[in-house]
Protein backbone atom coordinates (compact mmCIF):
# COMPACT_ATOMS: atom_id res chain seq x y z
CA UNK A 1 0.00 0.00 0.00
CA UNK A 2 1.16 3.21 -1.12
CA UNK A 3 1.00 5.77 1.40
CA UNK A 4 3.56 8.78 0.99
CA UNK A 5 1.01 11.21 0.02
CA UNK A 6 -1.82 13.24 1.84
CA UNK A 7 -4.21 12.47 -0.68
CA UNK A 8 -2.93 8.94 -1.77
CA UNK A 9 -3.21 8.39 2.35
CA UNK A 10 -6.96 9.17 2.44
CA UNK A 11 -7.78 7.52 -0.11
CA UNK A 12 -6.57 4.21 1.36
CA UNK A 13 -8.65 4.94 4.00
CA UNK A 14 -11.52 5.67 2.55
CA UNK A 15 -10.73 2.16 -0.16
CA UNK A 16 -10.75 -0.08 3.16
CA UNK A 17 -14.22 0.09 3.90
CA UNK A 18 -17.32 2.17 4.41
CA UNK A 19 -16.41 4.71 6.56
CA UNK A 20 -18.95 7.22 7.81
CA UNK A 21 -17.04 10.30 6.27
CA UNK A 22 -19.66 12.51 7.96
CA UNK A 23 -18.08 12.40 11.45
CA UNK A 24 -14.33 12.18 10.85
CA UNK A 25 -12.06 15.25 10.11
CA UNK A 26 -10.17 12.88 7.71
CA UNK A 27 -7.05 15.64 6.93
CA UNK A 28 -6.77 15.25 10.83
CA UNK A 29 -6.68 11.59 10.88
CA UNK A 30 -3.97 11.88 7.94
CA UNK A 31 -1.87 14.20 9.73
CA UNK A 32 -1.79 11.94 12.77
CA UNK A 33 -0.84 9.04 10.39
CA UNK A 34 2.06 11.01 9.22
CA UNK A 35 2.86 11.96 12.50
CA UNK A 36 3.09 8.12 13.63
CA UNK A 37 5.42 7.06 10.58
CA UNK A 38 7.87 10.30 11.38
CA UNK A 39 8.17 9.74 14.59
CA UNK A 40 8.03 6.01 14.69
CA UNK A 41 12.30 5.58 15.21
CA UNK A 42 12.27 8.26 18.15
CA UNK A 43 9.47 7.08 19.82
CA UNK A 44 9.54 3.63 19.20
CA UNK A 45 5.88 3.45 18.98
CA UNK A 46 5.70 0.66 16.53
CA UNK A 47 8.75 -2.62 15.42
CA UNK A 48 9.83 -2.50 12.01
CA UNK A 49 7.75 -4.85 10.72
CA UNK A 50 4.68 -3.30 12.22
CA UNK A 51 5.24 0.48 10.61
CA UNK A 52 4.37 -0.57 6.58
CA UNK A 53 0.80 -1.67 8.68
CA UNK A 54 0.41 1.51 10.65
CA UNK A 55 -2.79 2.60 8.66
CA UNK A 56 -4.51 -0.57 8.59
CA UNK A 57 -3.83 -2.45 11.84
CA UNK A 58 -3.60 0.96 14.21
CA UNK A 59 -5.29 3.94 12.47
CA UNK A 60 -7.96 2.38 10.57
CA UNK A 61 -8.66 -0.39 13.19
CA UNK A 62 -8.84 2.65 16.10
CA UNK A 63 -11.27 4.46 13.76
CA UNK A 64 -13.73 1.44 13.36
CA UNK A 65 -14.05 1.03 17.18
CA UNK A 66 -14.27 4.68 17.61
CA UNK A 67 -16.88 4.75 15.21
CA UNK A 68 -18.79 1.48 16.72
CA UNK A 69 -18.66 3.09 20.01
CA UNK A 70 -20.30 6.11 18.69
CA UNK A 71 -23.31 4.24 17.31
CA UNK A 72 -23.29 2.70 20.32
CA UNK A 73 -23.43 5.13 23.33
CA UNK A 74 -24.10 9.24 22.86
CA UNK A 75 -20.77 10.98 22.45
CA UNK A 76 -20.82 14.93 22.03
CA UNK A 77 -18.54 17.48 23.15
CA UNK A 78 -19.46 17.50 26.62
CA UNK A 79 -18.20 13.98 27.34
CA UNK A 80 -14.69 12.98 29.19
CA UNK A 81 -13.17 10.28 27.65
CA UNK A 82 -9.93 8.89 29.26
CA UNK A 83 -7.68 6.20 26.83
CA UNK A 84 -5.73 4.22 29.18
CA UNK A 85 -2.19 3.10 28.25
CA UNK A 86 -2.70 5.32 25.31
CA UNK A 87 0.89 5.13 23.89
CA UNK A 88 0.67 6.97 20.91
CA UNK A 89 -2.50 7.85 21.01
CA UNK A 90 -4.50 4.87 20.05
CA UNK A 91 -7.01 4.23 20.34
CA UNK A 92 -7.68 7.96 22.15
CA UNK A 93 -6.49 10.54 19.90
CA UNK A 94 -9.05 9.22 17.23
CA UNK A 95 -11.87 10.31 19.29
CA UNK A 96 -10.50 13.85 18.76
CA UNK A 97 -10.54 13.47 14.81
CA UNK A 98 -14.31 13.42 15.11
CA UNK A 99 -15.93 16.34 14.13
CA UNK A 100 -18.25 16.37 17.15
CA UNK A 101 -14.75 16.32 19.23
CA UNK A 102 -15.52 15.15 22.85
CA UNK A 103 -13.09 16.39 25.78
CA UNK A 104 -10.51 13.38 25.80
CA UNK A 105 -7.76 12.20 28.03
CA UNK A 106 -4.68 10.43 27.61
CA UNK A 107 -3.01 8.59 30.47
CA UNK A 108 0.34 6.42 30.09
CA UNK A 109 2.76 5.95 33.15
CA UNK A 110 5.40 6.26 30.19
CA UNK A 111 6.09 9.19 29.31
CA UNK A 112 8.54 8.93 25.70
CA UNK A 113 5.50 8.52 23.34
CA UNK A 114 2.88 10.63 24.46
CA UNK A 115 5.19 13.54 25.13
CA UNK A 116 6.07 13.33 21.53
CA UNK A 117 2.02 13.26 20.34
CA UNK A 118 1.72 16.08 23.25
CA UNK A 119 3.80 17.99 20.95
CA UNK A 120 1.51 17.17 17.98
CA UNK A 121 -1.06 17.89 19.32
CA UNK A 122 -0.27 21.51 19.90
CA UNK A 123 1.42 21.84 16.62
CA UNK A 124 -2.27 20.97 15.31
CA UNK A 125 -3.76 23.42 17.67
CA UNK A 126 -5.77 20.31 19.23
CA UNK A 127 -6.97 20.57 22.94
CA UNK A 128 -5.85 17.55 25.11
CA UNK A 129 -4.98 16.90 28.47
CA UNK A 130 -2.35 13.99 29.38
CA UNK A 131 -1.60 12.53 32.44
CA UNK A 132 1.38 10.59 33.15
CA UNK A 133 0.38 8.26 35.65
CA UNK A 134 -0.74 4.40 36.77
CA UNK A 135 -4.46 4.74 35.78
CA UNK A 136 -5.44 3.02 39.19
CA UNK A 137 -3.70 5.99 40.55
CA UNK A 138 -5.79 9.11 39.23
CA UNK A 139 -9.01 10.79 41.25
CA UNK A 140 -10.92 11.73 38.56
CA UNK A 141 -14.19 10.50 36.64
CA UNK A 142 -14.74 9.97 32.79
CA UNK A 143 -17.89 9.09 30.86
CA UNK A 144 -16.29 6.63 28.99
CA UNK A 145 -12.68 4.62 29.77
CA UNK A 146 -11.09 2.66 26.77
CA UNK A 147 -7.99 0.66 26.85
CA UNK A 148 -6.42 -0.94 23.39
CA UNK A 149 -4.44 -3.95 24.55
CA UNK A 150 -2.54 -2.66 27.95
CA UNK A 151 -3.64 -4.82 30.03
CA UNK A 152 -5.90 -7.97 29.18
CA UNK A 153 -9.23 -8.30 29.60
CA UNK A 154 -11.02 -9.16 32.41
CA UNK A 155 -8.48 -7.81 34.73
CA UNK A 156 -7.99 -4.72 32.95
CA UNK A 157 -11.71 -3.61 34.65
CA UNK A 158 -9.73 -3.52 38.09
CA UNK A 159 -7.75 -0.84 36.24
CA UNK A 160 -10.02 1.57 35.23
CA UNK A 161 -12.75 1.18 38.19
CA UNK A 162 -12.13 4.45 39.55
CA UNK A 163 -12.38 6.30 36.54
CA UNK A 164 -15.51 5.31 35.27
CA UNK A 165 -18.08 7.44 36.37
CA UNK A 166 -21.85 5.92 37.63
CA UNK A 167 -23.58 4.94 34.91
CA UNK A 168 -20.25 5.32 33.03
CA UNK A 169 -19.01 3.17 30.40
CA UNK A 170 -15.71 1.25 29.88
CA UNK A 171 -14.94 -0.07 26.52
CA UNK A 172 -12.10 -2.86 26.06
CA UNK A 173 -11.27 -3.09 22.51
CA UNK A 174 -10.59 -7.45 22.39
CA UNK A 175 -9.73 -10.22 19.76
CA UNK A 176 -10.42 -13.43 19.82
CA UNK A 177 -12.99 -14.24 22.93
CA UNK A 178 -10.37 -16.76 24.99
CA UNK A 179 -10.47 -14.66 28.85
CA UNK A 180 -11.16 -16.43 31.54
CA UNK A 181 -15.67 -15.68 32.16
CA UNK A 182 -14.59 -17.03 36.16
CA UNK A 183 -12.62 -13.87 36.60
CA UNK A 184 -14.86 -11.70 34.16
CA UNK A 185 -17.95 -12.49 36.44
CA UNK A 186 -15.50 -11.50 39.70
CA UNK A 187 -14.23 -8.47 38.54
CA UNK A 188 -17.55 -7.25 36.85
CA UNK A 189 -19.12 -7.70 40.33
CA UNK A 190 -16.71 -6.75 42.45
CA UNK A 191 -16.23 -3.16 40.81
CA UNK A 192 -19.73 -2.42 39.70
CA UNK A 193 -20.16 -3.34 36.30
CA UNK A 194 -22.54 -4.78 33.95
CA UNK A 195 -22.19 -5.79 30.36
CA UNK A 196 -24.47 -3.50 28.38
CA UNK A 197 -23.17 -4.66 24.92
CA UNK A 198 -20.91 -7.00 23.56
CA UNK A 199 -20.46 -7.41 19.71
CA UNK A 200 -18.17 -8.24 16.73
CA UNK A 201 -16.56 -5.88 14.34
CA UNK A 202 -16.84 -7.59 11.33
CA UNK A 203 -15.26 -4.50 8.93
CA UNK A 204 -11.95 -6.20 10.65
CA UNK A 205 -11.96 -9.71 9.94
CA UNK A 206 -9.15 -8.91 7.61
CA UNK A 207 -6.89 -8.58 10.60
CA UNK A 208 -8.62 -11.31 12.47
CA UNK A 209 -11.27 -11.61 15.64
CA UNK A 210 -12.78 -8.11 16.69
CA UNK A 211 -15.03 -7.17 19.32
CA UNK A 212 -16.12 -4.62 21.92
CA UNK A 213 -17.21 -5.36 25.41
CA UNK A 214 -19.00 -2.62 26.78
CA UNK A 215 -19.35 -2.23 29.67
CA UNK A 216 -21.34 -0.17 32.03
CA UNK A 217 -20.75 1.04 35.52
CA UNK A 218 -23.82 0.65 38.07
CA UNK A 219 -25.62 3.56 39.63
CA UNK A 220 -24.59 2.28 43.09
CA UNK A 221 -21.69 1.29 43.99
CA UNK A 222 -19.11 0.85 46.99
CA UNK A 223 -15.87 1.55 45.36
CA UNK A 224 -13.50 -1.52 45.72
CA UNK A 225 -9.88 -1.30 46.40
CA UNK A 226 -7.95 -1.55 43.94
CA UNK A 227 -4.73 -3.60 44.16
CA UNK A 228 -0.90 -2.82 43.65
CA UNK A 229 -0.25 -3.72 40.04
CA UNK A 230 2.66 -5.72 41.24
CA UNK A 231 -0.42 -8.07 42.64
CA UNK A 232 -1.84 -8.06 39.09
CA UNK A 233 0.43 -9.29 37.23
CA UNK A 234 1.39 -12.06 39.50
CA UNK A 235 -2.03 -13.34 39.09
CA UNK A 236 -2.04 -12.72 35.25
CA UNK A 237 0.55 -14.73 34.59
CA UNK A 238 0.09 -17.38 37.17
CA UNK A 239 -3.01 -17.91 35.42
CA UNK A 240 -1.65 -17.75 32.25
CA UNK A 241 0.71 -20.27 33.25
CA UNK A 242 -2.33 -22.34 34.28
CA UNK A 243 -4.38 -22.19 31.24
CA UNK A 244 -1.83 -21.56 28.52
CA UNK A 245 -4.11 -18.03 28.20
CA UNK A 246 -3.36 -15.32 25.65
CA UNK A 247 -3.95 -12.05 26.01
Amino acid sequence: MSTNSSDEVKNNLLSLSNINQSIWNLDLIVSYYHFLKEKNLQGGFFSNSEEEHILTRHVYESMIHVEKLAEKISISRETKIADVGTGPGLPGFLFLCLKERPNVTLIDSQQKRLKLLYEFTREVKIRLEVIYERAELIHKKFQLATMRSVVPYPWSIEIVSKLVSNNGYFAPFLAKRNYPIEFEEKFLTQFGFEIFEDFQITELKFLGERHIKLLKKKAIVEQSFVRPWAVIQKEIREYNGKNNFNQ
